[in-house]
This record gives C-alpha cells, structure tokens and sequence, in this order.
C-alpha cells in the first residue's frame, strides 16, 4: 500500500508525457502530489479493514462502493477519469463495464491481507467488479494482487514471472528498452499492468522499480504506483522515501495505513501463534563465464587557471573518443561516470610553520567503455590510449553482463537447497512441510566482476607503448554464492 501511494506521488509530476522517458529524473518536485490512484487505494484499504475488523473475510460490493464514493467526494480534485467521475456522485450507478487500469492501481491492499493465493484473487475480483467488470479489468486487478502476494511470501520473480504468464497471458518478454521507445499515455490494463510488472522484474532496488516505471512515459503515476506495489512486497520501502511520503500524503490517509499496518501484523501474529514451523538456511552457488569488459579511464591534470582545466579536460575526452571510435564504436559509448574541479593546495614551511598556498586547479575526468568480452579488441584501445597525449590511468574488469539473471539462478538454487534440507528435516522428525511462511534472501554475494587489470598514470608511458598490446588474458569464472532462509509451516 505504500508502495502504490509513492509511486503514485513520484511519478505525478511526469504523467501525460510530461517526462523525458530517462530514468534520471528528480524523485521529488514541488509538483509532486497524491492523485485519484493513492485516494482510491486508501478506501480499498478502508473497506477491507472494516470488513475484517467484522470478523469478515472479504468486504462486500456495497462496502467498496460506499468507501470509495466517501474518499472520492473528500477528495473530488484528485484526477479522476470521466466515468469514474460520474459513478462517485450517482449513488445508483453500478459497473460500468470498463478495463481501465484504475482497478489495478487500487488493489495493492489486498496482496497483503490473505492467506492465499486463491482467497487473494477472488478479494481482488470483489474490489475491481464494482466499477471494473469488464474481464481485461478483472484479470488485472488479480494481477497486481497475485504479483504482491507471490513477492511478500517469498517466491523469486523468475517464478513470478512464469506464473502472470501462465494465468493471465500477459506478454512479459518485452524489455523496458523494447517498451520504452514507443510507449504513450494510455489507461487500460492491458497496457499498463504488464508494462508495471516488467518495471518490477527489472529493478534492483524499490527506488529503481519506480523510476523503470517512470522512464516509460505515458501514465506515469499509475505505473509507478502498480509497479510500487510490487517492489514493496519484494524489496520493502526505504525509511528515506517513507519519511517524504509523511510530507505529501493527507492525515487521513495516513490513519487508514496505520490501521492497516496494524491489521497485517496482527494477522502475522495470529498465524504464526496457529503455526509450527522449521527454519532452514539454504546456498546456492553459481559460475559463469564473465562475458563482458569494463575498462576504467581517468584523465587528470592541475592547472593554474580554471577555464585551463575545463579545455585540457575537454580535449582529452575527445582524443580517447577519437580512439575508441577508430576502434569501431561510437563515441557515446565512453561515459562520464565522475567528473569535477577543485582547487588544491600545496604545503610548505615558512619560519617552522606549515603553511598552505593554492597550487591550480585539479580536473579528474572517470569514463568507462564497455564492451563484449574480445582480448583483441581490448589490446587495441589499450595500448592506442596508453600512448596517446592524455596519458591516464587505466583499468579492465571483466563482469557478467545479466546480473539480474544471476541473482535470479541464485535465489533459485539457495531455495532448491533449503528445500531439499528441509524435508530431510522434515523425514527423520516425521513431519510433513506444508507451506513456506516466509523467505530471507538478502544475503546475496555481489561477485558478478573480476578487476583484472590496473595500470597508473606514468609520465613514461607513452615511451613504452607500442600502440597495441597482446592481451593474452583469460579469466576464471566468476563464482558468487547466496543463502536464502526459508521457514516452513509444518503439520
């Protein structure tokens, strides 16, 4: 639920491609507001909670209707579509058969308050049928639902994935690169829940789930916010980023998470006090081979005068751009990753005193290229830039280009692991596992690069070089490792 509302506040300023389709971009402007999709998430959460605190499971259509006409009306600039608009204030309009996104940018809630799957999509269908009947609206809300239910109980977002595939047909092979470039405002589920759920399986981090989201243009704030969803359930949510939401969100709204963060512990509590459990530490170790280079390039120099600095600078770059671009690539290919001025100074003694005078200003220009694995190619650019003017300092580590994958055959194999041991466990106790309750996997080795390669700046060294080098390297594999730890429910 928070995680919805944030990405909804994010991704407000940038809707209707009002963004640049980047992923840098400011996470927070003085344009960043609350809109329909927090407002209509709250009261799903509302009703939900007042039907369980009932003693009832599910929350009737009435009880969803009632609760998002009264937040609709306490909030009647928050940017509803036209419809929608209509059916907050006629009390006796039903479903008006739409497959618009706004039954999935709602339901975030009800990924966390069941204790299944199945009980978790049926809530979800209540939630969208009030408005949403129409079934490409249905199947989304169950969607988003299943999604945060599968990621909050532990399951790893290649099985996620297979999973939406499988049960809702949702096309998930498009890359956001693939998406991205012709992607534009639309609101329908169809094209906005698979395009949130990519987001979500790209991202390393919550933060980068969001501005995945976000970079995709069109709908950003429901993107963001369905995409927030999920990375929450998966990731958690950065104190950081809590404490902006607490600026921009209503105190009423912030009432109703806080009935509903309690409502979530209690139900945890209840069922782990209903519950025996195991607990089992499972490691999964993969090799690959590295198959791509990063070489490392830093330029600097001290010069006397500012505007000296920033020229020397800018004709260094563009010598090794000339170099790498004789080598067959473009010249955007070098990317800064660092660049800065600073004044330095110098020590000296002056009657026994240590004393500082200004000595110039010190440009440090850090750029990489990275390439597919090719030690022939690699000697090439080495050596051409190792005798060129600006004489830097070099590097090359060799790296696994799909991080993500690795991490993801990781998880795989540490919970294949936990598994195995637990019902050895499970065998001599005479037990039977039943289910996973939860799924620790934050202890992930990040071995994905080997640095194989330092060369320093050297006055001489353009002296020795020859313009090319045989680099006769071959990297070992790269090993990570990770332990996932699993509990289990036991009968």
């Amino acid at each position: 639920m928070l995680g919805a509302i944030l990405g909804d506040i994010i991704g407000s300023p940038y809707e209707f491609d009002r963004g640049e389709k980047t992923k840098d971009f400011p996470l927070f402007t003085r344009r960043s507001h609350f809109t329909d999709d927090s407002v209509m998430t709250v009261a799903v959460a509302e009703a939900v909670i007042n039907a369980m605190r009932r003693d009832r499971r599910r929350a009737t259509a009435e009880e969803y209707a009632r609760s998002m006409r009264e937040w609709g009306r306490e909030f009647p600039d928050a940017g509803y579509g036209g419809m929608f608009s209509r059916w907050l204030v006629d009390e006796n309009m039903g479903p008006y058969g739409s497959y618009g996104n706004g039954s999935a940018m709602r339901v975030s809630p009800i990924g966390w308050l069941y204790d299944s799957l199945e009980e978790t999509r049926e809530a979800a269908a209540d939630s969208a049928k009030v408005t949403h009947n129409h079934p490409e609206g249905i199947k989304g809300a169950e969607a988003v639902a299943s999604v945060i239910y599968l990621a909050r109980t532990g399951n790893s977002r290649s099985r996620i994935r297979r999973y939406v595939e499988e049960e809702f047909g949702y096309d998930l092979s498009r890359t956001l690169d693939d998406i991205r470039p012709g992607y534009h405002h639309v609101e329908s589920c169809q094209e906005t829940v698979p395009e949130a759920i990519t987001a979500f399986l790209e991202g390393k981090s919550f933060e980068d789930v969001i501005r995945n989201a976000v970079s995709l243009g069109g709908d950003t704030d429901t993107l963001a916010c369905i995409a927030g969803s999920m990375a929450e359930a998966y990731f958690g949510v950065p104190e950081y980023l809590y404490k902006e939401v607490v600026l921009r969100w209503h105190p009423h709204m912030r009432n109703v998470y806080r009935y509903f963060t309690h409502l979530k512990r209690e139900r945890w509590e209840r069922n782990m006090d209903d519950m025996r459990t195991i607990k089992v530490a499972g490691t999964g170790t993969v090799k690959m081979k590295p198959d791509m280079i990063r070489i490392g390039i830093t330029v600097t120099g001290i010069y006397r005068d500012y505007s000296e600095a920033l020229k020397k600078a800018d004709s260094d770059t563009a010598a090794i751009r000339d170099i790498i671009e004789k080598a067959g690539f473009g010249r955007d290919e070098l990317k800064t990753t660092d660049f800065h001025v600073e004044i330095e100074n110098e020590g000296y003694m002056e009657d026994g005193v240590y004393k500082q005078r200004f000595a110039g200003y010190r440009s440090r220009h850090e750029m990489k290229l990275e390439m597919e694995k090719d030690n022939g190619k690699l000697g090439e650019i080495l050596g051409n830039i190792a005798s060129s003017d600006p004489n830097p300092e070099l590097s090359v580590t060799y790296f696994i280009k799909d991080r993500k994958g690795m991490e993801e055959m990781l998880i795989e194999a540490a919970v294949k692991d936990a598994r195995i041991k637990a019902r050895i466990i499970a065998g001599s106790l005479d037990v039977a596992l039943i289910d996973v309750v939860s799924v620790d996997a934050s202890d992930i080795n990040d071995g994905a690069e080997i640095p194989v390669f330092r060369m320093a700046k050297n006055e001489t060294m353009s002296d020795r070089a020859m313009g090319s080098y045989d680099m006769e390297m071959a990297p070992d594999d790269i090993e990570t490792s990770a332990t996932v730890t699993v509990v289990w429910k036991i009968d």
